[in-house]
């Protein structure tokens, strides 16, 4: 270490430097350490008695500030001013850094805990509130069902997306809904659990309280006409709580806007109308309802009463028994149909008249429109049917199917019997006709009180007929053929009776009687009470219709064994032989059938058969 005393360890010559080493001087022995000490000392100075060691070189050579060199003998720290200063200003570098480096650090960590207490405070809670704004709360589907007076049942599924990017817990609360900005209920929500990153779908249950009954019914009502309604839940001071590091409940402030679509009911019909009884003022029958419904929401109703409406005029009831609306085809059979009609204080029956519209397009097949308004509360038939906060909210358009079963007037039958006729009674009037055929397809009787039908052949009858040779000839144009009619007569062996009856789901034949069309002249031919003409139609249109007959009535082969006519009919029937119904009926095409005889001749009808006529 003597020969290379650089190689001092660094650790070393600051040791020494920190202190001043006093000559021993009681042996050369003694003193040869201290006097090896200062010899290898590279800045060592001997002063009296007093060795210095001085380092400022090293230490300088290694940037460090310059140590205070104590004085042995007296404790103090000697140095010159030059010293003083140097070493002054090396130690004010040295704490300056130092103190720059605690201050840093103290602001530092004072910025982080106020930038922290801000996160926490300010920060964290907007963004949270700023999260739950823009989630969206998407109705995919639920069920409207148990209405009361003050209050309904929701089971909505919705779909929350865009929750952002941590877990969170909305606790349950109390929502008001708004519609159109007016308040119309309060609903208690559950607790609601998002997942970050996902879209969740959560079912929930609630009651929906109302406060606004004209608000909810409006919105209801046009729910259920197909048009899109929106619903603002709102609520305020709910505590939202997110997984980050750990646990933190916020305070938000709901406001989300629910789309619910509008629920569209197509294809309503009612089909198979059948009559199940009946009284003097009312029809009890049933049919069959199915409708398609594309709506979200499955709409469970009560027990309640639908008003039926028939071009504006109301006709009767229908009691639903626990009527279900579901996505999709919706059936319901053996629909109950009350049909009312009472007289008002004058005897008159307001809506009569639209009821015997209503049976004559249905008994022709035609198809029709009805209009069920409701739930309506009331007492009918001895049930009572409460009042529910869905009160009037449907309005649903219903296509009543016509009847399509056989035909009603389905022909008849003229024969040389029925031609000449007979007397009624002791009256002496003589009734001629034919015999008519008439399905009842109702579960029920009825009575047949009036028939006014003008029946016509399908194209104009045009011929020359000679009743007597040279004598009675005439030239004949028909159009319409005769005025049908029942009354006394038509039960030939009771001149009394003046009615048919038919009963139920089963065909009745009955007597008509065949006079002139109203407002033709009445004239007599030959022992007849009416024209020529119209006493020689039915055979000389049975002979138009077939040709091979015209030549050899005797032998010909008919070609068609009815005559075709078209029937314009006014019929009047006691339903169930109580409800008066009078009903329009029409048929292109209604078969007349006829013997040999008709076209033939035979002698009380002057012989006459195909030869006597001559045809355009």
């Amino acid at each position: 270490k003597r020969k290379n005393p650089k190689h001092r360890p660094s650790h070393q010559t600051q040791h020494i430097s920190m202190f001043s080493l006093k000559k021993k001087t009681s042996s050369v022995q003694d003193n040869a350490p201290y006097q090896e000490m200062v010899e290898s000392a590279p800045d060592g100075r001997a002063d009296g008695d007093n060795v210095h060691f001085d380092v400022a070189t090293d230490r300088r050579s290694k940037g460090l500030p310059q140590p205070y060199v104590m004085d042995a003998s007296d404790g103090q720290w000697p140095r010159d001013e030059e010293e003083e200063r140097s070493a002054s200003k090396k130690w004010q570098r040295y704490c300056s850094w130092k103190c720059w480096c605690l201050a840093t650090c103290a602001v530092t960590l004072l910025t982080t805990l106020i930038v922290v207490l801000v996160l926490f405070t300010v920060v964290a809670p907007q963004f949270a509130q700023q999260v739950l704004n823009q989630s969206h709360m998407d109705v995919q589907g639920g069920t409207i069902s148990n209405p009361t007076s003050k209050s309904i049942m929701l089971e909505t599924q919705f779909l929350i997306s865009n929750a952002g990017f941590l877990n969170g817990t909305l606790a349950a609360n109390e929502a008001t809904v708004y519609n159109d900005g007016i308040e119309m209920g309060r609903m208690q929500m559950p607790e609601l659990k998002t997942i970050a990153n996902e879209n969740v779908l959560i079912e929930v249950t609630s009651m929906l309280n109302v406060t606004n009954m004209t608000q909810f019914q409006i919105t209801t009502k046009k729910l259920l006409q197909q048009q899109d309604q929106v619903w603002q839940i709102r609520s305020h001071g709910v505590s939202l709580t997110v997984e980050a590091m750990g646990s933190h409940a916020y305070s938000v402030s709901i406001e989300k806007d629910l789309v619910l679509k509008g629920a569209n009911m197509y294809s309503f019909m009612s089909t198979d109308l059948d009559v199940v009884s009946a009284t003097n003022y009312t029809i009890h029958s049933t049919s069959n309802l199915s409708f398609i419904s594309d709506s979200l929401f499955t709409f469970a109703l009560p027990p309640c009463i639908m008003h039926v409406y028939f071009e504006g005029v109301y006709i009767g009831y229908s009691p639903l028994d626990g009527l279900s609306m579901v996505p999709g085809l919706n059936t319901l059979p053996m629909q109950s149909l009350v049909i009312e009609s009472y007289p008002d204080e004058n005897g008159e029956y307001a809506n009569r008249e639209m009821l015997n519209k209503f049976f004559s397009e249905y008994n022709m097949g035609h198809d029709q429109l009805l209009i069920m308004k409701g739930p309506f509360p009331g007492v009918k038939d001895g049930r009572t049917y409460t009042s529910t906060v869905l009160d009037g909210v449907i309005e649903q358009r219903v296509t009543a199917v016509g009847y399509r079963g056989p035909d009603l007037a389905f022909g008849g039958l003229v024969t040389s019997a029925s031609q000449l006729g007979w007397k009624v009674g002791k009256t002496g009037k003589k009734v001629q006709g034919s015999y008519a055929n008439f399905y009842n397809p109702l579960s029920v009787p009825v009575r047949i009180t009036n028939v006014s039908a003008i029946v016509s052949p399908l194209y104009t009858v045009r011929y020359h007929v000679s009743m007597i040779t040279w004598v009675q000839e005439y030239d004949c144009e028909m159009p319409v053929f005769a005025h049908l009619t029942i009354g006394p007569g038509i039960n030939k062996h009771d001149p009394n009776q003046t009615w048919a009856d038919v009963g139920a789901n089963t065909k009745a034949t009955y007597f008509v009687s065949a006079r002139p069309p109203p407002g033709t002249m009445p004239q007599s031919c030959m022992t007849f009470d009416v024209s020529c003409c119209f006493a020689s139609f039915l055979a000389a249109y049975a002979c138009s219709l077939n040709p091979d007959i015209q030549t050899n009535p005797t032998s010909g082969e008919l070609t068609i064994n009815h005559m075709p006519l078209t029937m314009d009919a006014n019929m009047t029937v006691l339903i169930d032989g109580k409800f008066e119904i009078t009903s329009y009926y029409y048929t292109p095409y209604m078969p007349l059938y006829f013997g040999w005889q008709v076209y033939g001749g035979y002698t009380s009808d002057l012989n006459l058969n195909c030869k006597s006529f001559k045809h355009y």
